[in-house]
């Protein structure tokens, strides 16, 4: 399988509303983690990149 398959199968299931679920509780995820090692030493930053990465993926098409 060629990278652009997995490219073009992940794009198509982020347009899904499970894959917006889904991305959505990754993001979450990734935040509550960079948190968690930088013992909220840069949350601010992480929430400005976490808002960001949702809103790309709210109007992602």
């Amino acid at each position: 399988m060629k990278f652009s398959d997995i490219t073009r199968a992940a794009t198509g299931f982020l347009r899904t509303d499970q894959g917006k679920k889904t991305g959505n509780e990754a993001i979450r995820r990734a935040a509550d983690a960079a948190n968690g090692v930088t013992k909220n030493k840069h949350a601010e930053q992480v929430a400005k990149v976490r808002a960001e990465a949702e809103k790309r993926l709210r109007d992602f098409r």
